[in-house]
């Protein structure tokens, strides 16, 4: 995941701030999907760590196989 972030960050310079050059085009379309899947994954991932916060006790045994550490008491 902080792959795709890193080279969206590295790579933006050269995509959309450097003159005109050969492949420009490409890297630029490279720059935006390593963009976007980027937030597809945190936007996952932040979906599926409030989920799990707010629904953990109630899940039960399942939720606790689940876990690495299991939090004490009811939240």
């Amino acid at each position: 995941m902080m792959g795709t972030l890193t080279a969206s960050l590295w790579f933006f310079r050269e995509a959309f701030l450097k003159p005109t050059f050969t492949g420009q085009s490409k890297l630029k379309s490279y720059v935006i999907k390593s963009a976007i899947g980027f937030l597809i994954w945190f936007a996952g991932l932040m979906a599926w760590i409030l989920i799990y916060q707010k629904y953990r006790a109630s899940w039960g045994e399942l939720g606790d196989k689940i876990s690495f550490v299991i939090p004490l008491g009811e939240p």
